[in-house]
Order: C-alpha cells, then sequence, then structure tokens
C-alpha cells in the first residue's frame, strides 16, 4: 500500500483595539487569513513528511 499525503492549512487573526480619550475615541480592527493546500510529492509546495506538536500561547 503506498504512502499519500495532502494538507490544508488555515490560520486566521483578528484584533479589535478600542481606547477611549478625552476628545475622541481611537479604534483599530483587521483580520489577517491564510489557506494553503499541499500535494504529496517532494518539489515546492508539496509534502511528503508530517510533524506535529501541542503549544500554548500565553499573555505576557
Amino acid at each position: 500500500m503506498a504512502d499519500n499525503l495532502s494538507l490544508d492549512i488555515k490560520a486566521s487573526l483578528s484584533w479589535l483595539f478600542e481606547e477611549q480619550l478625552d476628545l475622541s475615541a481611537v479604534s483599530d480592527a483587521a483580520k489577517l487569513e491564510y489557506s494553503a493546500a499541499l500535494i504529496d510529492g517532494t518539489a515546492a509546495s508539496q509534502v511528503d513528511k508530517l510533524w506535529h506538536d501541542e503549544r500554548s500561547l500565553r499573555r505576557l
């Protein structure tokens, strides 16, 4: 049986910053999105190995 690997990557970041000043309010909102699909192989934009791990992000 042959190995076959395909990979879909999707990530999204969004934020909203608001600050009330004496005479006005400042607001900034934005969103970043990334998406890619990789197929089995060893050339550019292809994948033949998989590594995974679990990490936690914490607020400093």
